[in-house]
């Protein structure tokens, strides 16, 4: 995920994009990397990495609603 630098504020990951990245990944402990760019060029001392379950503790899981 990237976000222009001009935004002063810390950058986050969608919410329904974790989620779509929960449904498909096969190990929460997947790696999502972040970082702002400016002009088209990532600036390297704004790269996260984060595992996905820190990101996302409490996804939607199916499994977990209840039957009406």
């Amino acid at each position: 995920m990237v976000m222009n630098a001009n935004k002063q504020r810390k950058s986050r990951v969608c919410g329904a994009y974790l989620q779509y990245i929960h449904d498909f990944a096969i190990n929460p402990k997947i790696k999502i990397v972040i970082a702002k760019s400016l002009a088209g060029k990532v600036l390297f001392d704004t790269v996260e990495v984060k595992t996905l379950e820190e990101l996302f503790p409490s996804p939607y899981r199916s499994e977990n609603c209840r039957k009406a």
